[in-house]
């Protein structure tokens, strides 16, 4: 039985095998791997992959027609008293390729701008941005072709990272999660070193979101509450807003990476702003009412409701004050 070598053989072929049977061996195998559990299953047949098409690419440049080599040059005929022009050398015919043609950065370009403009559309035709529907968009992405180039693939990966570590846009919530799953960023942390401060930023947040993961449940949704209500342009009502700015500070103090890029925070300032316009007696209420919160029904059917209620009681306390001073 003849020697296979070690890459060829991870991939099912034979070291015959063209470049076009590579590719398709790669991404055959690729949908078998998860990648997500099995890093070092993945850079092996990367590695493997990249051995073979290196090998072909050789074997396609050596590679010289029997015809060709034994033309002899010296002996061209005459035609018509005029000799045929000389054949061009092998050398020049199939010339020896020392790197690959292929531009990794216009692969990379190409495939992120079909995935932004398919992002943005799923964005627009969605009511509620879907994370299920997101992931399956990333993951179109990196099942493209052009993306089997290993060094496309990791430009791809950083372009996305950058656009997460710029801030957050409508989506971008739902993009993290999928991108940090489909990428194993939160396994490997050294994937996102490459990225330089887009790296730091997003593993910073990595680290917060695991953090906010480990509260209480009741206090994981008040504050899940209120980063959602931040991404909303429409200024709070009054008892969103007083109930919403408790929950404000320990978010900025604890989370203040993962805050910036899953909502947005431009809107802080505006709600601290309003927070301080509103009445020390108009607060009061609005604090009662949410520890003691009035039946639906109450009010449904006419009733003065607690804060009516409590309007009441205080002018009744004020005209007993003045009628005692009168006296």
């Amino acid at each position: 039985m003849s020697y296979i070598l070690p890459y060829f053989a991870r991939l099912g072929l034979g070291q015959d095998a063209p470049a076009s049977d590579i590719r398709r061996a790669y991404a055959r195998e690729l949908k078998l791997i998860d990648q997500e559990h099995d890093a070092a299953g993945f850079q092996q047949l990367r590695q493997a992959y990249e051995m073979s098409m290196q090998w072909a690419r050789h074997q396609a440049s050596a590679a010289v027609p029997a015809e060709v080599a034994q033309f002899d040059v010296e002996s061209v005929p005459v035609t018509l008293g005029k000799a045929v022009p000389p054949v061009a050398p092998a050398a020049a015919l199939f010339p020896k390729r020392t790197q690959s043609q292929v531009d990794p950065h216009a692969l990379a370009s190409a495939v992120f701008a079909a995935f932004v403009r398919e992002f943005n559309a799923m964005l627009q035709g969605a009511i509620v941005p879907d994370l299920p529907l997101c992931a399956a968009v990333l993951a179109r992405a990196l099942d493209d072709p052009a993306l089997l180039h290993i060094g496309a693939r990791r430009l791809f990966e950083g372009r996305v990272a950058h656009l997460l570590a710029a801030g957050w846009k409508p989506g971008h919530e739902i993009l993290l999660v999928a991108a940090v799953k489909a990428f194993a960023w939160r396994d490997d942390r050294r994937l996102l070193c490459a990225f330089g401060e887009d790296g730091a930023r997003l593993s910073q947040a990595i680290d917060e979101r695991t953090m906010f993961d480990t509260l209480p449940i009741v206090e994981l949704m008040e504050l899940g509450q209120v980063v959602a209500r931040l991404r909303v342009a429409a200024p709070p009502d009054i008892g969103v807003l007083a109930h919403g700015m408790r929950h404000v500070a320990l978010l900025e103090a604890r989370f203040p990476m993962w805050l910036e890029l899953v909502t947005d925070v431009g809107n802080i300032p505006r709600w601290r702003e309003l927070d301080e316009q509103i009445p020390g007696w108009r607060r009061m209420l609005v604090f009662e009412r949410k520890a003691k919160p009035v039946a639906p029904s109450r009010d449904s059917e006419g009733g003065l409701g607690f804060g009516g209620w409590m309007v009441a009681v205080l002018i009744i306390n004020m005209i007993r004050l003045a009628l005692q001073y009168a006296s």
